[in-house]
């Protein structure tokens, strides 16, 4: 192949189709490449088992006739507009190639495929038609063919020889259907005529070029070019012993109609619309009475018999028929049909084993070449971005740039608003002191206060008031009676002056020990924030209902409403969870619901996550 010619049509497209391209390629060309060295040893009679006892080529009419909506119907059919999006995205890249090559290249005399899908446009049906007196046809069979050629030196059509000719049987069962005029000793005479459906109930005739009973093939040459449609490529080996451009696993498959054609079942006439497809893969290549066929597991059926098995780019490998080999299907290699057609001198769209590995090798050099050039002048265009790039930036600095007055002035200003920030925070601390009394002035005024003399006021009589002081927790002494040795805590705000006799002066607002005493069962001191919470009744409620608990912490989203209970019994105290949602925790261990459990000074207690420390 022309690796100018691909260069010069790639050359305005190439810009982003390149690098996704050339991703997907090399593997392509591997296979194809595969393909020059793969044994052809196989291939030959003495190591293939015998596909039957009768030839392929011989007509089976009885398979013919037995092939029925029934049977067609269960076939795995589905629209080739579906089945090959996925290969019509692959492929869209070269979508517009076909129409180049079919200029510059002899050898490609029809637009090239890309996929199945564009397969479709080249699938045609055949009937052979019987036409009475008045000049009414009749169908006596149909199957599926397909177009090769192109439109300036004519177009043919590719199909199976057992329905351009039916066998004697199938003819008299259907002129006795038909009820035709002629007598039955005559009916052998009859003629039937081939005819291609182009759209809907429109047909032209085709005549028989040529056709071989023993592969059952046969060849027509249309009346006039169907403009609708696309001639399809037959892929084929260099020569009938050379490598094959497929090899064994590889995908297949195989384009028809919904149902067979048949003059008593089914006489409808399918286009381009109905095109129906079931696919499968290639099982082996065999040689068998001289004949190359491909095995396969793609199913053929009535529907399909006479139309092409395609590999995934939509080339023609070879040509269905309606034999099994066990539980293979048998198509007819297409290195056969080409020895035919090379013969005639019919020129159509070809490509052999060495034209695929060269196409895809000038494709490569082509893009590969193509993408070498996008580099360089994206390289350059970087280059050029830069350097516009570095020059804006350097004339922003030199247009930018600060006198260095502005930096003193700066930083003078920065040194003098320290001093300023200094200067004001001694003062406040030294005015801060002065008007704060200090420890030694309460001394002293104590002191002058215990010098007062002898009947210097009118309270020198009363006895000597002393300061009333609340203790810290730890500095409370229990007693068997609740009693303290040194004062009392109740409420925050009462407080009771020491020494306890008679004559003792009572701070306003405050109970008298005998009237209101405290008794203290430790302190649970919060870790969160370090307060301390005294203990002061027998039962002590610890969660978030303000109106129902004791210790009420509000800001722990985690806490339940009545989270546990801390309460004295004989002597000891004890914490019980009761059926908190997440959980009390004594030492690290989760306590269970309305369990008690004795409390030690020192022990950690977690109310859902929040820590307490019990001192006692």
């Amino acid at each position: 192949m022309n690796k100018h010619f691909y260069k010069k049509y790639l050359a305005g497209v190439i810009t982003t189709l390149a690098l996704t391209t050339l991703a997907s390629v090399p593997a392509h060309i591997s296979n194809a490449q595969s393909l020059n060295t793969a044994d052809t040893s196989d291939i030959s009679e003495e190591s293939q088992a015998p596909i039957a006892n009768s030839s392929i080529a011989e007509s089976n009419s009885d398979d013919n006739e037995a092939a029925t909506q029934d049977t067609s119907a269960e076939q795995s059919l589905t629209s080739t507009d579906a089945t090959s999006s996925d290969a019509s995205e692959d492929s869209s890249a070269d979508a517009d190639t076909g129409s180049s090559i079919e200029d510059s290249e002899e050898d490609l005399l029809a637009p090239m495929t890309q996929n199945v899908s564009d397969a479709t446009k080249g699938i045609v049906q055949v009937n052979s038609i019987y036409t009475d007196d008045s000049g009414k046809e009749y169908i006596i069979l149909g199957c599926t063919g397909f177009l090769i050629g192109n439109t300036e030196d004519g177009e043919y059509v590719i199909t199976t020889n057992s329905v351009v000719a039916p066998t004697k049987p199938t003819r008299d069962d259907a002129f006795a259907t038909i009820g035709v005029d002629e007598e039955e000793d005559e009916w052998d005479k009859i003629d039937l005529k081939a005819q291609v459906v182009v759209e809907g109930d429109v047909t032209i005739e085709a005549t028989v070029v040529t056709r071989s009973p023993e592969l059952n093939i046969a060849v027509l040459k249309l009346s006039q070019p169907l403009y609708n449609r696309t001639p399809l490529t037959i892929l084929t080996s260099d020569d009938i012993t050379s490598a094959k451009p497929y090899k064994a696993t590889e995908a297949v498959y195989a384009l028809g109609f919904p149902f067979a054609v048949r003059y008593d079942r089914n006489t409808v006439m399918y286009d381009q619309d109905d095109v129906t497809m079931s696919s499968g893969s290639i099982a082996n290549n065999k040689t068998y009475k001289d004949i190359q066929v491909i095995e396969h597991d793609c199913l053929i059926t009535g529907n399909n018999c006479g139309g092409p098995l395609l590999n995934e780019n939509g080339y023609v490998i070879g040509i269905n028929e309606q034999k099994k080999d066990g539980r293979y299907y048998c198509s007819v290699d297409s290195s056969e049909l080409v020895r035919i057609l090379d013969a005639l001198g019919i020129k159509y769209s070809k490509l052999t084993t060495t034209d695929l590995i060269e196409q895809e090798e000038a494709m490569i050099a082509a893009l590969e070449e193509a993408a070498a050039e996008e580099k360089a002048k994206a390289d350059a265009e970087a280059s050029r971005l830069a350097a516009e790039k570095q020059n804006h930036t350097q004339e922003v600095v030199v247009n930018n740039e600060i006198p260095k007055w502005i930096y003193i002035v700066l930083i003078a200003l920065g040194i003098g608003f320290l001093i300023v920030v200094v200067i004001m925070v001694i003062m406040i601390i030294t005015r801060h002191k002065e008007k704060s009394p200090g420890q030694p002035r309460k001394k002293k005024s104590k002191k002058s206060a215990d010098k007062i003399p002898d009947g210097a006021g009118r309270y020198d009589n009363l006895p000597e008031k002393k300061k009333a002081v609340i203790p810290e927790a730890d500095q409370i002494v229990k007693g068997s009676s609740g009693a303290q040795s040194q004062g009392m805590t109740g409420s925050s705000d009462t407080s009771i002056l020491g020494g306890g006799d008679s004559g003792a002066t009572v701070v306003l607002g405050s109970a008298t020990p005998q009237s209101k005493r405290m008794t203290y069962y430790g302190n649970l001191l919060r870790r969160k924030n370090g307060e301390n919470h005294v203990i002061d009744k027998t039962k002590y409620t610890i969660g978030k209902d303000s109106l129902h608990v004791d210790l009420c912490i509000k800001d722990n989203c985690a806490i339940s409403r009545q989270h546990a209970v801390v309460e004295a019994r004989d002597g000891a105290m004890y914490i019980t969870d009761l059926g908190s949602t997440n959980g009390t925790f004594l030492n690290g261990k989760r306590l269970a619901q309305g369990q008690a459990n004795e409390l030690h000074y020192g022990d950690t207690i977690l109310i859902a996550d929040e820590e307490f420390g019990y001192r006692r």
